[in-house]
């Protein structure tokens, strides 16, 4: 699975995914964080990218749109990397599970 992680989540948490086996990448660490939503929503369904944001614009466009890219909300409030990362490791298998169930918008609470 390719994942992609938007701007408002930490690098650490595309490091962490990577190590959990998934192609995984940081905006930042492929030269996009300067992009639109539009132009990541593109290069997503372009590379065939699963988005982990925490950005409603991607959850607008995966409901609105014909492209099959799912997307991880991420609603948490505002909470320590090391929460995040936590939370992400326990999550991530049923996350993985909904996605290959086919869902599009995975809402993290």
């Amino acid at each position: 699975m390719k994942v992609l992680v938007d701007n408002e989540l930490p690098p650490a948490l595309a490091r962490l995914l990577s190590e959990l086996d998934l192609d995984c990448h940081h905006v930042q660490e492929l030269g996009m964080d300067s992009w639109t939503d539009r132009q990541i929503w593109r290069h997503a369904v372009a590379e065939g990218f699963v988005l982990v944001s925490k950005d409603s614009d991607f959850v607008d466009l995966a409901k609105s749109s014909d492209d099959q890219v799912s997307v991880v909300w991420v609603r948490f409030g505002n909470c320590r990397t090391k929460e995040l990362l936590a939370s992400f490791r326990t999550l991530w298998p049923e996350i993985t599970k909904r996605i290959e169930a086919g869902e599009t918008v995975i809402e993290l609470l």
